[in-house]
């Protein structure tokens, strides 16, 4: 009997012990602003950095009867991404979060700098998992392709994303990379990296207002423009379309 009384707080210990690891790691959305998507572009103080987060009020299934975007912005600068990530939380009256990214978009003048520094933080945040895509802005800066909103899907970073898988899948116009493919392409001898190229059909200016989401025929749109080819970690060149699809058949 004394032997049972002891193996069962022994196992009441451990189970209370286990529910506490559990609420230890976890962290209440009440705290957090959580980012769909990021966009890295360029700046004289090193790095500007876009977040895309979401409007808790305004997707949830019971949303507010108040009208607003589903996702809002923010942006911060510093010497390298790491630091313009801390400038981007003091600016948020809650953490931001990256864990549950779908898209990360570099512009195409980051591009041609060279991305192994911005790739170094994206694989080394312990937040971060690894399967968001990634894709060049073409033409345009990172942060007007995350402005744009979508009316198919509320959360404008899952209408991208499925945009990549769908153009792939049935038009083998556009290549679906995450990070760790990207960094083992750019590590390999004799391999070249690609990435998707993202451009935006329409006005800039409109694409972040309500009006995006409700006009029969949007003021902008985010294409899928060609695909972006690398030599090690910088930007050489384009495909076009036509190209795009014999490179991946």
């Amino acid at each position: 009997m004394e032997l049972k009384k002891i193996s069962s707080r022994f196992l009441l210990f451990v189970s209370i012990l286990l529910l506490l690891s559990g609420c230890w790691s976890r962290r209440e959305l009440n705290d957090l602003a959580v980012a769909s998507a990021i966009g890295i572009d360029k700046h004289k103080d090193g790095y500007l950095l876009t977040a895309q987060i979401i409007n808790p009020s305004q997707v949830a299934p019971l949303a507010s009867s108040t009208p607003g975007t589903p996702v809002t912005i923010y942006q911060a600068t510093g010497g390298t991404v790491f630091e313009a990530l801390r400038q981007l939380t003091r600016k948020s009256s809650r953490k931001v979060y990256l864990s549950h990214l779908r898209i990360v978009v570099f512009s195409e003048e980051i591009a041609k700098e060279g991305l192994r520094n911005p790739l170094d933080f994206l694989s080394r945040d312990h937040e971060l998992r690894t399967d968001f895509y990634i894709a060049v802005a073409r033409k345009e800066r990172a942060e007007n392709v995350l402005k744009v909103l979508n009316a198919q899907e509320r959360i404008p970073a899952n209408a991208f994303f499925s945009l990549l898988e769908v153009t792939e899948e049935a038009f083998a116009a556009a290549t679906e990379k995450k990070i760790d493919e990207l960094i083992s392409e750019i590590v390999s001898e004799g391999k070249d990296p690609v990435l998707t190229g993202m451009s935006i059909i329409g006005s800039i200016n409109k694409g972040g207002h309500m009006d995006n989401l409700q006009k029969v025929d949007a003021p902008a749109k985010l294409k899928v423009n060609g695909t972006a080819v690398f030599r090690d970690d910088k930007l050489v060149g384009w495909l076009n379309g036509t190209e795009t699809k014999g490179y991946i058949i």
